[in-house]
């Protein structure tokens, strides 16, 4: 069966779709339609052939890998991991972040080179990080370069060859291969990361490869994730061989500590000082940027200068109640004046004061009052100071690094702005993973083990994000960005 027929099944035995805010027939023909043009377009020119999906590679069987002594925190259940794979068509995984994402391909990869036996993996990743992430992870853990067995693939770039066995792209690629003519004969594995994620496109491949797997039986998918959904994904895969896996946290020798706990470790009972933010210490450079970025801001005269505010503020420690030279305005002011909510709320968070809104009517200060520390998730409030006091004390117990999770990339850019004064923190390497960062800004904190002590601050509970790194301390702010 082709794969543009296996999408069609689908759709026909997933009526209700039709239902949604989105027609099976449109996508259909938008595909025909789509591929048509571009063949008409690409023929007789082989350089300009869609390189967005993924290519045809026959199963091999992998060299030994270069590092074997790379431990790995589910290589005690390295068997059963494997046992499952190959007793079950369908195999699901189930735990909070440790790992799996990285060291499962490695398990397959290890097993395929003891047994000769021929493979080629290809692993989904929801977010368009995650692939050179976990690429350039797994071929450090094996002592390889990215794109010889280990590679990834992206729309608008890749690190593949013909010797690639393990492929870790985004969904869309995937989709692709999916709305071309090939099939996916050549693939022995399939890995679902993060499938807790609910997402169309998501849903979309699971039920493309549920209809494709009835006449490909050698076809293995394997499903992370970090929440136990098996009652629905069983459901979705009947009536395929089934297979369940659950890592307990606890049997990794991890200890949960919430709330009441922290409270009698008098962490709740700190009250939130103010810090006192010196001017004469900024440099002169310093001073004429802010003047200038918070007129053009007020006057609405150039639309990233409200941005380069607050990176300064964020990255130059700059006061972030420091006011224009001349007329007395703030970064404040200026986010009001162009009613940007996400820059007011950022402001309010670290400390800006709504007194120096001289123009603003004392009912709107008091509303902006309120707006202070609010969260998005049922009126629930973001209390930073508690997270700074979490890090504190985690900073005495921790002998390597530390994980926060935070709702968002506002969170996460607070929480390191006031890390800066904070002397517990000052032995600390301060990172901030999140999913608007570039690869490239983050290549060398992927590729390489950190050499001192690190502080990482994540916007999601997304493991394929984040590096196979010793955590001692996790710390969750239970909040999650709407």
């Amino acid at each position: 069966m082709s794969s543009r027929r296996t999408v069609e099944v689908c759709y026909s035995s997933n009526p209700e779709w039709l239902s949604h805010d989105y027609n099976a027939k449109v996508y259909l023909d938008a595909f025909d339609k789509l591929r048509e043009e571009y063949n008409i377009y690409c023929r007789g020119n082989a350089q300009y052939q869609i390189t967005g999906k993924l290519g045809h590679v026959v199963p091999q069987v992998p060299p030994p890998s270069q590092n074997p002594s790379c431990f790995s925190r589910l290589s005690i259940r390295k068997n059963e991991i494997i046992s499952t794979i190959k007793n079950n068509q369908v195999s699901l995984f189930i735990g909070y972040p440790i790992g799996k994402s990285i060291a499962i391909p490695e398990f397959i990869l290890e097993n395929s080179a003891s047994t000769f036996l021929p493979v080629r993996i290809i692993s989904v990743c929801p977010e368009k990080l995650s692939a050179p992430v976990l690429a350039h992870r797994v071929a450090s853990n094996r002592g390889e370069s990215v794109g010889e067995i280990i590679g990834y693939q992206m729309p608008l770039e890749s690190r593949i060859s013909p010797t690639t066995i393990v492929t870790f792209c985004s969904a869309s690629v995937l989709l692709r291969t999916l709305m071309g003519d090939n099939t996916l004969d050549s693939i022995t594995h399939i890995v679902l990361n993060d499938i807790h994620k609910k997402s169309r496109l998501f849903d979309l491949i699971m039920a493309a490869l549920k209809v494709y797997t009835r006449n490909q039986a050698s076809m293995k998918i394997i499903l992370l994730s970090n929440f136990d959904d098996a009652n629905w994904t069983s459901r979705h895969f009947w009536p395929l061989k089934f297979g369940i896996l659950r890592f307990d946290v606890e049997a990794f020798g991890a200890n949960c500590l919430y709330l009441e706990h922290l409270q009698s470790k008098g962490v709740l009972a700190c009250k939130e000082k103010k810090e006192i933010q010196n001017v004469s210490n900024l440099e002169p450079w310093a001073l004429v940027a802010v003047d200038t970025y918070i007129k053009e801001a007020f006057s609405d005269l150039k639309k990233s200068a409200l941005s380069e505010l607050l990176e300064l503020i964020l990255y130059h420690k700059v006061p972030v109640d420091m006011t224009h030279s001349e007329h007395a305005i703030t970064t404040l002011a200026a986010a009001y004046r162009q009613t940007n909510i996400p820059a007011i709320k950022m402001l309010l968070d670290m400390g800006a004061s709504v007194d120096k809104l001289y123009f603003v009517k004392p009912q709107i200060r008091e509303v902006l009052q309120n707006l202070r520390g609010s969260g998005g998730d049922g009126g629930v409030k973001f209390n930073c100071d508690l997270v700074l006091k979490s890090i504190e004390l985690a900073v005495r117990e921790a002998e390597n690094n530390i994980l926060v999770l935070l709702p968002s990339f506002i969170e996460v850019e607070l929480v390191k702005f006031k890390l800066q004064n904070q002397r517990f923190a000052q032995d600390f390497q301060v990172y901030s993973i999140h999913t608007h960062a570039q690869f490239k800004n983050l290549k060398d904190f992927y590729s390489v083990e950190l050499s001192h002590q690190a502080i990482i601050l994540a916007t999601d509970l997304s493991e394929s994000l984040l590096p196979n790194l010793a955590i001692d301390v996790l710390i969750d702010s239970g909040l999650q960005a709407q």
